[in-house]
């Protein structure tokens, strides 16, 4: 009897579906909010400070804090947009590793964004723990 079992028995179309609808709307906002930075600061452009809050303590957090949103509305979306799917734990799992999945994808598509990037570890941990905190009814 395998492990690998139950991950034959899990709704993947569904599961892709909503990382998808919910990766296409973050990478569009994303798009948004960059191309307001970049009207503003081309505006504005003699007063630009200097960004002296990447290198604080709130460089670290902000990333991290955005990677957990992007869990946290993927479960939104899925919670909300796709009622077929039974959330729990091994669902959630699942969601993770196919919004994951999908940011790698649009990270090798030439879309320009400010806050999502490519899949590295503080990204991992942010979208898990994102997942799972607004999800925490689920399991």
């Amino acid at each position: 009897m395998s492990s690998f079992r139950p991950l034959k028995y899990l709704p993947w179309t569904d599961l892709l579906q909503s990382a998808a609808v919910s990766v296409a709307i973050l990478k569009v906002l994303d798009f948004l909010i960059l191309q307001g930075l970049l009207l503003v600061l081309t505006e504005d452009a003699v007063s630009v400070p200097e960004p002296r809050w990447l290198f604080s303590i709130l460089g670290l957090l902000i990333p991290f804090a955005i990677d957990m949103g992007v869990g946290a509305f993927s479960v939104f979306i899925t919670a909300r947009f796709f009622r077929q799917i039974l959330l729990r734990a091994g669902t959630l799992w699942a969601l993770v590793g196919c919004v994951l999945l999908l940011l790698f994808v649009a990270s090798l598509l030439p879309l320009p964004g400010i806050f999502i990037g490519g899949v590295d570890y503080p990204t991992i941990m942010g979208v898990v723990v994102g997942t799972f905190l607004y999800g925490r009814r689920y399991w």
